[in-house]
């Protein structure tokens, strides 16, 4: 799938959030990143419910994308659905739902591509 100049990959194989995690880095991209409103609304129509790029360490105790930069909590709301849940699952309308990172699920992957230089030639 293309969007917003990213491809996205969606699995039909369940992996648990850390082997999705490396599953996406195999293919040179991660786990995808929800961060603005425009993103919310391309993948609530695609009706999906996978893993994405948003996970909490027990040392850290936040919420943060895999690159590392902290989650907005204005985006979409998190549902504890297991005990220990520390990795998130999105596929609803309002909410991400932080389930045990165990559980094997579907995931998604995103590439960015390089935007082509717009300068003199």
């Amino acid at each position: 799938m293309n969007y917003r100049n990213t491809c996205y990959f969606a699995s039909v194989e369940n992996k648990t959030w850390q082997d999705s995690h490396k599953a996406c880095f195999s293919l040179n991209s991660s786990l995808v990143k929800m961060d603005s409103k425009e993103d919310l609304d391309f993948f609530n129509s695609l009706y999906l419910y996978h893993w994405i790029g948003l996970n909490r360490s027990q040392n850290a105790g936040s919420w943060q994308w895999t690159e590392g930069s902290l989650f907005s909590s204005g985006l979409f709301n998190i549902k504890l659905k297991s005990p220990g849940g520390d990795c998130i699952a999105y596929g609803s309308r309002t909410s991400g739902h932080a389930e045990n990172c165990t559980t094997a699920k579907n995931y998604i992957c995103e590439y960015s591509r390089r935007q082509p230089f717009a300068g003199n030639t």
